[in-house]
């Protein structure tokens, strides 16, 4: 079941209903049965995969907890340890077993020898890589002494939540687990902010991000190694393509995740924040999957030894680890490294001052557009990596769109051009002015007895004609088949 198909609106409202109506005792056990039956109606096999990871986890957990109450460092430090190795054993047998074969071959081949190493088949687990992570930084908050959670059913919920399960965000229990203590009654107002974030999501999903599949597909297969048949300005406007669909596929996801908390009563961690707008690398990992980000920085960066010892080693270190996080090719592994690169570089030019003399030299302004545009144009060569197949595929994408390449032909039509321009030019421009806005209101200090601007006026009426309109243009623009979220893979 997906976020974007009929299935789940007619799941999401039933179970929302039911959450409301039948006494508040029973609502976690309505929580936890919707989870698991919206985590088995893709698979019921692996139900008895998230179900015995997650007692494994909550019993794990309340060892560590004894363990460091009678002062058992020792024996706290190896159940860590052994619940580690158990939630990375698992993804690393169900996402990266082919791979690591794969590459051993690869490497055996490299002396004369020809072996043909076993390969199961094995199919990817939903959200194996969100739950593990989830599970990782509860183990690890509570070997550093932050409370443990006392039920399972609680402990369950956490795990299994079903706007979060596939593609997060990823959760921390301290900020999760006491909303569940919570008896918060149905309110109108937060209600129709999560109808918001639906039809916003999935406004993102269905008409942009689905939408621009196609041309990323038709535009990616025309470059294969030694063979790219695909124009300069085709490779642009394709990579351009890939850079939007990935961000409107997992935002609008993001939002529906979210959207559909808030129907319950639930906060659940924003995403992303305008990442294009980023006048930084180090502020578009800010800004780009943040969940991700920060646990990221929390759990593998700081105990490399953070800033302290080794930055640039424990970034590189972090972001290809980051960047195999995301699937089981070299090409993350360089998409990874190319922003470990990036990183160190932006933080090496800090330390010694280069920024500020180039800002002195051309003005704060100037260097903000140039440091977007730098920016964003790096974060697009990532992305190329990032969805090729493979590094002759990535490479030809690239050589096409700086004109290296012999030059192929236009595919493209007029108004798939001008619809991925407009959808460039639209997105960017429109968050541009939330952000300015956010900054202006910000800045406002309200007087006694101040009324709502005119601006703020306009907007509140347009919210029910805005929300209709998204609706019929989700309807009118909706492709014949529901393509898969992204992430789901991961």
């Amino acid at each position: 079941m997906q976020f974007n198909t009929i299935q789940y609106f007619c799941f999401l409202p039933l179970i929302v209903l039911l959450y409301y109506v039948l006494p508040a005792k029973l609502r976690l056990s309505v929580l936890l049965v919707a989870s698991y039956l919206f985590y088995a109606s893709w698979d019921p096999v692996f139900l008895l995969l998230i179900i015995g990871l997650t007692i494994l986890n909550y019993f794990l957990g309340r060892g560590i907890q004894q363990a460091r109450q009678f002062q058992k460092d020792r024996a706290a430090s190896w159940l860590l340890a052994l619940s580690i190795a158990l939630n990375l054993g698992t993804l690393i047998f169900y996402k990266y077993i082919l791979f690591l074969l794969e590459s051993l071959s690869a490497v055996i081949s490299l002396s004369g020898s020809r072996v043909t190493l076993p390969a199961p088949s094995l199919i990817l687990p939903l959200g194996i890589s969100f739950f593990v992570f989830e599970f990782i930084h509860y183990q690890v908050d509570v070997w550093r002494k932050e409370p443990v959670v006392g039920s399972l059913l609680k402990f369950a919920i956490f795990a299994a939540f079903f706007p979060t399960q596939i593609a997060g965000p990823i959760k921390r229990y301290e900020n999760f687990v006491p909303q569940l203590a919570q008896r918060v009654p149905f309110n109108l107002s937060r209600a129709g902010q999560g109808v918001r974030l639906l039809i916003f999501g999935l406004f993102k999903k269905v008409v942009l991000a689905d939408n621009l599949a196609p041309l990323v597909i038709l535009g990616f297969n025309q470059v294969q190694p030694g063979n790219s048949t695909l124009g300069q300005s085709d490779a642009i406007l394709v990579v351009l393509a890939f850079t939007m669909q990935i961000y409107f596929d997992f935002s609008g996801y993001t939002d529906m995740g979210r959207g559909s908390a808030l129907l319950l009563g639930f906060q659940v961690p924003e995403n992303f924040l305008r990442p294009y707008l980023s006048t930084n690398i180090s502020e578009f990992w800010r800004r780009w999957h943040i969940s991700l980000s920060t646990w990221l920085r929390d759990y593998l960066y700081i105990p490399l030894g953070g800033n302290r010892r080794g930055r640039y080693r424990n970034l590189m270190v972090t972001m290809v680890l980051g960047g195999l996080w995301h699937g089981a090719n070299w090409t993350f592994i360089a998409w990874g490294a190319l922003h470990g690169v990036l990183l160190s570089l932006y933080w090496y030019s800090r330390s010694i001052k280069l920024l500020t003399a180039v800002k002195q030299r051309l003005g704060k302004l100037p260097l903000l557009v140039l440091g977007w545009a730098f920016t964003f144009g790096l974060v697009c060569v990532g992305w190329v990596f990032f969805r090729a197949a493979n590094f002759q595929q990535a490479l030809s994408m690239l050589g096409s769109a700086l004109g290296i390449s012999p030059g192929g032909a236009e595919l493209l039509v007029t108004l798939e051009r001008l619809f991925i321009v407009l959808v460039v030019v639209g997105c960017l421009g429109l968050e541009l002015a939330l952000e300015q806005r956010e900054r202006l209101v910000a800045r406002r200090e309200p007087a006694a007895g101040d009324t709502p601007n005119r601006l703020e006026a306009v907007l509140k009426v347009l919210q029910p004609s805005g929300l209709i309109l998204l609706i019929a243009l989700i309807v009118l623009f909706r492709p014949t088949e529901n393509t898969r979220f992204i992430y789901f893979q991961f």
